[in-house]
């Protein structure tokens, strides 16, 4: 359980802080991500809540992310399910993807799927 506080609290640290090291970097802060997502229900309430804030700022720096790793990672060909929606920024940022943070949801072409 201290590993995934330790696991969330890289993620938010990553995802706050001026985006000035490599950008591989952000690509193990996704992976991360990702691994959070996989073991979610195991989170508790505060976890989920710390968890939540650290994904709001993503959202709201989506494009810079997007431009920092536009020369290392190929948006658009991810094949990480829509929920894991760091990986689809470029669909995010068109709003193509719609992120509801507050309700762990997403949706894109209409249909809408639990984060």
């Amino acid at each position: 359980m201290i590993d995934n506080k330790m696991k969330i609290k890289d993620y938010g640290y990553d995802v706050s802080q001026v985006l000035d090291v490599s950008p591989f970097e952000y690509i193990d802060t996704f992976a991360c991500r990702s691994y959070l997502t996989d073991i979610f229900y195991s989170l508790d309430d505060e976890d989920k809540a710390i968890l939540k804030e650290y994904d709001k700022k993503l959202l709201l720096r989506a494009e810079e992310f997007y431009n920092y790793l536009k020369p290392i990672y190929r948006w658009g060909s991810s094949e990480k399910p829509y929920t894991h929606w760091w990986w689809h920024l470029d669909k995010v940022i068109s709003g193509e993807l719609n992120v509801d943070i507050e309700q762990w949801k997403v949706e894109i072409n209409g249909e809408t799927m639990s984060i």
